[in-house]
């Protein structure tokens, strides 16, 4: 068997701390909101603290479809409405934009029918969200905007106000368990939304200086 290089075994070490670090944080958060439902009397109040602890289950689910989509991608692309997809994704990630200080924004029309896999699409949108969010120390705003003018593609653009990256950390980014986070990320993200959107046919565009934020454009043909 043909050792692994040294350059791999770091990258998977990198990794496994990554998620590592993610999954303990999700999963002292829903220790917390079930300890709270317990003590809670108010059964309304009660139900919001399960509701919470609900969507970090579903944010570790998808944690965990990132780590299943290492190295492989089978999508099923069907017509459908992306918009709740969307909502859904933004709805998961509310404890997210709490911890960083994120004001998340989405503008778009009721409706948006394209051709997309549900489940692989919502972790793209999860993941290039949550990327936002994290890029963004001092908190700000996260603008999702889906538009449905062309007759080919639905438009949605990711913008923050994060940090940026210049012209060499754009491109390391797209490496498989590169981060800037440190110990704290998996350096999932941008790969993993990558190769769901090239399986799908998808446009996907990365625009980013340093100092100045990010934004990503992704087109998903009608």
């Amino acid at each position: 068997m043909k050792p692994a290089s040294n350059e791999k075994v770091a990258a998977m070490s990198q990794l496994a701390g990554g998620v590592g670090h993610e999954l303990g944080n999700i999963l002292l958060r829903i220790m917390g909101k079930i300890e709270l439902a317990q003590m809670e009397e108010d059964t309304a109040k009660s139900k919001n603290y399960l509701e919470s602890a609900m969507a970090a289950c579903e944010r570790m689910t998808l944690l965990i479809r990132n780590l299943q989509s290492f190295g492989r991608v089978a999508v099923h692309p069907q017509k459908q409405d992306l918009m709740p997809v969307i909502h859904k994704a933004l709805r998961l990630l509310e404890g997210d934009a709490s911890k960083y200080k994120g004001k998340m924004i989405l503008q778009g029309p009721k409706a948006a029918v394209c051709h997309f896999d549900e489940q692989p699409f919502l972790q793209v949108i999860n993941n290039l969200t949550l990327n936002g969010l994290q890029s963004m120390p001092k908190g700000g705003e996260l603008k999702i905007t889906v538009t449905d003018q062309d007759p080919k593609w639905i438009w949605v653009t990711i913008q923050d106000q994060g940090v940026g990256m210049d012209d060499a950390l754009k491109a390391q980014s797209f490496e498989w368990g590169f981060t800037t986070r440190g110990a704290r990320g998996a350096g999932l993200g941008l790969p993993i939304a990558r190769d769901i959107l090239n399986e799908h046919q998808a446009q996907f565009e990365l625009v980013s200086q340093a100092g100045q934020g990010t934004t990503v454009k992704i087109g998903v043909p009608r």
